[in-house]
């Protein structure tokens, strides 16, 4: 359900926003790009206590990229998606 949000979310998004005036602003603050990175940097670092506590619970002849691969994917390509479509 929550995919299904996001997807009608994003469509909505690029259906009734012009971007163009946007992507010409070449203004660039080095405060909000601090502060956007500390965002990211929380929302992550955050994310990590789950990540582990799950790992433990994993047959020990589980390969390290397939206990790698989920919490990851899960993390930044969920948080970069979503923090994209905040922007």
């Amino acid at each position: 359900i929550g995919l299904l949000g996001l997807l009608y979310v994003a469509v909505r998004l690029f259906q009734v926003s012009s971007f163009g005036p946007q992507l010409t602003d070449v203004h660039f603050s080095v405060v909000p790009f601090l502060l956007s990175i500390a965002l990211a940097a929380g929302w992550q670092l955050t994310y990590a206590p789950y990540a582990s506590d799950y790992s433990r619970y994993l047959p020990r002849d589980t390969k390290f990229g397939s206990a790698w691969f989920g919490p990851f994917a899960g993390s930044v390509l969920g948080a970069t998606i979503s923090m994209t479509l905040g922007v």
